[in-house]
């Protein structure tokens, strides 16, 4: 209905001018705000796409179009169909994902007529399956944790180490209609969560063992074998203390080791674009292996901030243009105030059961950090274009926290 509607709006925008179009999405993604951001600046014209009939909001900007799909968690094939009738009528230059389930979606399209930023086929494939992952991770150079895959509880009461994670093998995949991503458990001894056998007849999953850690990435471009404007970060809140996306983090420079695993790996899977490597650095200083991202990633404002304009860079990449890197990264810090106050309503509200392993950040602590001032630029998802942004970002982030726990 959307398409019969507004198709003449569509087919006008497409043929207004020789300015270059990007498609991105799904406009709810942490990182989409600061692509937008970043390709407009360029002089492009950007077109976004979100989930129609979610419960879940996201804070708009003014100099972006925004056209609704199905949710690919309704209803996948729909969801395909949207976005493949938008590209038809949009025919943007290029198509970025910013999240995984874009990622999937634009990966089933043509790829001559989506000209997306990620490869399709196979090696988009290996983006969402961990266990393959982990075998090419171990084969390109990184340090990779005790992991089996799970087929029966007996795995999973045969499994050596304790404490362990029992995750999906898929970061996405389909059940029913639509997608849906699994849930996570710790297994603190041989007793099973009854939630996770009812999990396991759902879905392929992993036993790994625990480690407790810093988390870290490793990102970069790939193009031809090799990569641009590598750089790293270390996260130093999560909006959930037990485990979830980074709220505050600060800029690192990548080992030559970690160079070299996430070229060869790279190499090996013929991957094309932005992509993040997730590591965790144990307590001892190693680094390990967690996940392999194949879109734009949170933390894209905190390199961005040191000096790697990463979608620009990312684009003109695509575009065959020549690109200039630059030779010296600034240090930096970054944090998302929504998230950020996230945080700070985990923390108010206590260690849950499951989390007593984990070293719970104090009240007072994470309230001064929190409150403590910073420049504007700081913050994701700032810009001069739009000041206030941020805020209605930081707002929507909190409600929708609020009305999903």
């Amino acid at each position: 209905m959307f398409f019969r509607t507004q198709s003449s709006r569509l087919e006008a925008l497409a043929s207004t001018s020789s300015t270059p179009l990007y498609l991105v999405g799904f406009a709810e993604s942490v990182a989409t705000p600061e692509v937008c951001f970043s390709l407009r600046a360029t002089g492009a014209r950007v077109a976004c796409f979100f989930r129609s009939n979610k419960k879940g909001k996201f804070a708009r900007m003014r100099s972006v179009e925004y056209y609704p799909v199905i949710a690919p968690e309704t209803d996948f094939n729909h969801t395909t169909h949207d976005i493949e009738a938008l590209v038809s009528h949009l025919r943007p230059d290029l198509t970025a994902p910013c999240d995984d389930a874009a990622l999937f979606v634009l990966s089933r399209l043509d790829e001559s007529k989506t000209r997306s930023l990620a490869p399709t086929g196979k090696a988009c494939d290996f983006a969402l399956d961990k266990w393959v992952q982990l075998g090419f991770a171990s084969a390109s150079g990184f340090a990779v944790m005790k992991t089996q895959l799970v087929t029966s509880k007996t795995d999973i009461a045969q499994f050596p180490c304790r404490p362990a994670v029992l995750k999906p093998r898929a970061a996405l995949d389909i059940r029913g209609n639509g997608l849906d991503k699994g849930p996570s458990f710790i297994i603190e001894d041989t007793e099973i969560p009854g939630q996770a056998l009812e999990e396991l007849a759902k879905r392929p999953y992993l036993i790994q063992e625990y480690k407790a850690g810093i988390g870290e990435g490793f990102f970069g471009i790939a193009k031809e074998g090799k990569i641009f404007a590598s750089f790293g970060h270390r996260r130093l809140r999560m909006m959930n203390p037990a485990g979830s996306g980074a709220s505050a983090c600060i800029s690192r420079e990548p080992e030559e080791v970690e160079r070299r695993a996430a070229e060869a790996l790279i190499k090996m899977i013929k991957w094309r674009g932005p992509f993040m490597v997730e590591l965790l650095r144990d307590h001892s200083g190693k680094a390990w292996f967690m996940e392999f991202n194949g879109r734009f990633w949170g933390s894209l404002a905190l390199a961005r901030r040191c000096g790697l304009d990463m979608p620009r860079l990312a684009a003109e990449l695509a575009c065959g243009k020549s690109v200039t890197i630059p030779s010296k990264i600034e240090p930096g810090f970054a944090r998302h105030l929504g998230r950020d106050l996230v945080h700070l309503m985990f923390v108010m509200r206590g260690r849950h059961r499951g989390a007593h392993s984990l070293a719970w950040p104090g009240r007072f602590a994470s309230a001064r950090k929190i409150i403590c001032p910073h420049s504007l630029k700081s913050f994701y998802n700032y810009n001069e274009s739009e000041p206030l942004f941020f805020v209605k970002d930081a707002v929507v982030t909190v409600l929708n926290a609020i009305r999903g726990k």
